[in-house]
C-alpha cells in the first residue's frame, strides 16, 4: 500500500504520520466487503515506528490501534504482526495514551497471545 511511503519518509514528522494512518484506517479493512487488506512487515514496521517515534501523541496511538485491530481481522496479518517485537508493548502503552481505546486493545492483545 502507498500509504507507508509517507510514514517512513516522513518518520519526525506527526502531522504526516497522523494523516498517513488515518487513511490507513479508513482503507484497511471493507466489512461490508468481507475483505481486508494484508500488509508486509516492512508496512507493519512503519506503523510501529509512527508508534514509537510518536508514543505521547494521542491521534497517532490511537488511529495506530484502530489500524492494527482492523487488519488483525486477516489471519496472515495477525502472524506478521505475531512476529515484530515491538508490536505489544506499543499496544500496551497506547493504552495509557487512549484510555478510550482500552477495549480495542486487549481484543488485539488476546489476538496476539492466541497465536
Amino acid at each position: 500500500m502507498i500509504w507507508f511511503i509517507p510514514m517512513w519518509l516522513h518518520a519526525d514528522n506527526a502531522s504526516v504520520c497522523n494523516a498517513a494512518l488515518s487513511a490507513l484506517v479508513n482503507v484497511s479493512a471493507y466489512v461490508d466487503r468481507n475483505r481486508v487488506s494484508e500488509i508486509a512487515s516492512s508496512e507493519l514496521d512503519a506503523i510501529v515506528n509512527a508508534m514509537r517515534n510518536h508514543q505521547s501523541i494521542k491521534s497517532i496511538q490511537q488511529n495506530a490501534l484502530i489500524v492494527l485491530k482492523k487488519l488483525s481481522l486477516c489471519r496472515a496479518n495477525v502472524m506478521v504482526m505475531d512476529q515484530n517485537p515491538f508490536i505489544v508493548p506499543l499496544i500496551n502503552s497506547a493504552k495509557s495514551t487512549c484510555p478510550t481505546l482500552q477495549g480495542r486493545a486487549d481484543e488485539l492483545l488476546r489476538v496476539l497471545s492466541a497465536t
